[in-house]
Order: structure tokens, then sequence, then C-alpha cells
């Protein structure tokens, strides 16, 4: 798909969704989760100024609340940067200007995993120091064929990696938040963060609200 394409296609996407009155109150309760305004803001300059300078941005909990909407309504990943947008300024704003990440330097594990979760392929490069600039494109380009075939492999191992702890969290989900507490010995009152906590005892990974949130939705 051309960006072109993909942005006029993206637009027209989010208008529909955005005509859905389940959407506009997930973008609600997840902007008073994230401490923004309620209406989101006018423009990037006032995003950067109220949220990420003064409320100093939580990224891995807005990255755990975008997963939860992409799942939830089947959002494609071409599509990705419009939910970014969508949660703060209700528009597409920054999308039709920026094309989607190809790649990262140096992620923390945290945002890895949280990738991970948006079932899209992707593979670790290990570039050695006396790598350079022309060297690396050209072995990107010899092994381009190689690549890809990995990045499908990686796709089917994480699928039977989070099998097991995806199914323990839709069985948890089916209980109350009073039975968690009792058969679990907890105190907590949100049964998101209570599935947190258990998951984590288990030795199952570290998990933020958003991930339980879209676990709902998971097919």
């Amino acid at each position: 798909m051309k960006r072109g394409d993909s942005i006029n296609s993206g637009v027209e996407f989010f208008y529909k969704l955005s005509l859905r009155p389940e959407f506009q109150q997930d973008l609600i309760d997840i902007r008073k989760r994230l401490g923004i305004s309620e209406k989101g803001y006018i423009n990037l300059e006032t995003r950067k100024k109220l949220w990420i300078d003064f409320k100093h941005a939580n990224i891995l909990e807005l990255l755990g609340e975008e997963i939860y909407l992409k799942k939830r309504y089947d959002i494609p990943f071409p599509y990705w940067q419009f939910i970014d947008d969508y949660i703060f300024f209700g528009k597409p704003t920054n999308a039709l200007n920026n094309d989607l990440p190809m790649a990262m330097l140096s992620p923390t594990k945290e945002i890895e995993e949280f990738y991970q979760e948006m079932n899209e392929p992707y593979i670790t490069l290990l570039i050695f120091s006396n790598a350079t600039k022309t060297k690396l494109a050209d072995f990107i380009r010899k092994n381009w064929k190689e690549i890809e075939i990995e990045k499908q492999k990686g796709k089917r191992i994480r699928k039977a990696i989070y099998k097991d702890r995806n199914l323990l969290i839709k069985k948890l989900w089916q209980k109350s938040t009073k039975e968690l507490q009792q058969e679990f010995g907890l105190t907590g009152k949100n049964k998101e963060h209570l599935i947190v906590e258990i998951v984590g005892k288990k030795e199952m990974g570290t998990l933020k609200n958003g991930y339980i949130r879209k676990m709902r939705y998971q097919k």
C-alpha cells in the first residue's frame, strides 16, 4: 500500500469509527486514565506543554491504551498513528505528515513487549562496531529474503509464547473482583490491577492495564 493510499483509507476508516458512540466513550475514558483533557488537545504544541512536559507523559501506559483500541476495533497496522491522533486530538493531525516508523534504536524491554503484543512480525538486528552505513545497507539488501522469513518465524513463536498467559487472563476476567480477592488473597478493588498482580506472581510477565483491557476483545 502506497503512503497516499494508506493516509486516505486511514482517514476514511477513522471517520467511520468516530461515528460510533462506544469509540468516543473509550477515548474519553482513556484520556481520563492518562491525565489528558476530556476533549483532547488543540495541537501538538499544547500536548507537549500540558502532557509531555507538565504531566511527565507515561509512554508505556499510552502504548497499552493504543493496543487496547487496536484490538477492540480491529484497526489495521498501517493506521496505527491515527490512534494516537484520536486519543490526543479527536481527529487526524500528526499521522497526515509522518510515515509509520519502520525501525527503532535500542527499545526498552517494556516497549519491545508492547510491540510484540501488536502481533506484528519483527526481528532484531545486531550491528557490530566495524559496520559502516554503506556496508550495513548492502547487508540488508543482500539478506532481505532471509529477513522476511525470520519476521514471519518470529510472529509464530510469539503467538505460542503468549498463548498460556492470554488464556489465564481470559479465565481470570470471568471471575468477579471478590472471587479474585478471596482466591489469591489480594485486597485491591480494581479487577485489572488484580489480574496484573496475579500474572506477575505466577512469573508470566509484567503487564500494563491496557494489555488486560485489550485481551477482553482478543479473538
